[in-house]
């Protein structure tokens, strides 16, 4: 495959920017999907979770505990 200059300027999803997403507040839904739509508004199609220690320990989980636990 060679390069391709329309492909350089709009990449597949693929080459999306892949960021880490620090989880460090009080969690919530709406605020969330706020910023998943911005994610996406920007091009970001994927992320990387990364929960840190400052997580309210009354925050109720988002998703079920079973799919944390794998």
């Amino acid at each position: 495959m060679g390069f391709s200059y329309q492909q350089f300027l709009k990449p597949d999803t693929e080459f999306s920017a892949m960021p880490f997403w620090f989880w460090n507040d009080q969690l919530d839904k709406s605020k969330l999907r706020s910023q998943l739509i911005d994610f996406q508004s920007k091009g970001v199609e994927g992320f990387v979770l990364h929960p840190r220690k400052g997580i309210p320990n009354n925050t109720p989980p988002i998703y079920p505990m079973n799919l944390w636990i794998m």
